[in-house]
């Protein structure tokens, strides 16, 4: 690729962010999308909207200003670890699975078309930035799990447009993102039991994946990072959850991926 064209795709990716801001901003000051009234809410969203990031009672909160991943890894945390086993069972599975009734989905070398690729090389970038946007910043907006489902979405149209091999290049193999996978889920499950871990040797009680600390539980892994006139808010073991948890969902569909298009093997169809 010549200095040119290079920096023709530079320009339409910068075209692109600022057209996406520009939306942005137009979108919130317009309120296009409104915001309905507290009053207008029934008890229960109240009761999550006070105390999830409610500075002035921090006795019952969460820490976090995204209701939603509160909700998943606070209040209903053993039904996602429990859809997560799901996840992982499937993503064990699947390469048996496909190699037994001895299917093979040949995606081949990718296309030929110029267009086709710049546009996916834009596309695969956008993704990146945004899904690690998304998972690091999970306990703000969206989680670990719609971060990781860009990045997977990525890997997909990598193997699709540009061939099963460039997977290959990159050091993407099953063997290998199995082994991740793996070891993405322990990491889950390490800060899922830290607190009931700690709080046995200490002699307190705690919670399988508490985050915040109770009236009636003193342990918790705080919520805050002061980097002497910056303050980082991280909202505990949410931060945590959604890096770990998109890890997962990143490699899991990529075993799937893998499988469809390579076989359990990683051996080719052509």
């Amino acid at each position: 690729m010549n200095n040119r064209v290079f920096y023709k795709h530079i320009l339409l990716l910068l075209a692109i962010i600022v057209s996406i801001l520009c939306l942005g901003y137009i979108l919130v000051n317009s309120r296009a999308i409104p915001i309905p009234l507290q009053k207008t809410n029934n008890p229960l969203a109240n009761m999550f909207l006070s105390s999830t990031y409610n500075w002035e009672k921090k006795s019952l909160w969460s820490a976090s200003p995204e209701v939603v991943s509160s909700i998943l890894w606070d209040y209903r945390c053993l039904d996602t670890i429990i859809m997560f086993s799901i996840l992982f069972l499937v993503a064990m599975l699947a390469p048996s699975i496909m190699e037994d009734i001895g299917y093979r989905l040949s995606i081949g070398y990718g296309v030929s078309n110029t267009i086709v690729k710049t546009t996916t090389k834009i596309i695969v970038l956008l993704l990146l930035v945004i899904g690690v946007s998304v998972i690091i910043h999970g306990h703000m907006v969206l989680g670990g799990f719609q971060g990781g489902g860009f990045i997977a979405i990525l890997v997909l149209l990598l193997a699709i447009v540009f061939g099963r091999k460039v997977l290959d290049r990159i050091g993407w193999s099953l063997e290998k993102v199995l082994r991740y996978y793996v070891l993405s889920m322990l990491l889950l499950l390490l800060i899922a039991f830290a607190i009931p871990v700690a709080s046995l040797v200490s002699g307190v009680r705690g919670y399988i994946m508490q985050n915040q600390w109770k009236p009636w539980a003193p342990l918790g892994f705080g919520y805050s990072l002061n980097l002497y006139f910056l303050e980082i808010l991280y909202s505990g073991a949410l931060l945590f959850f959604n890096i770990f948890s998109g890890l997962a969902v990143i490699l899991c569909l990529s075993i799937l991926v893998y499988t469809l298009t390579c076989g359990r093997e990683g051996g080719y169809s052509d």
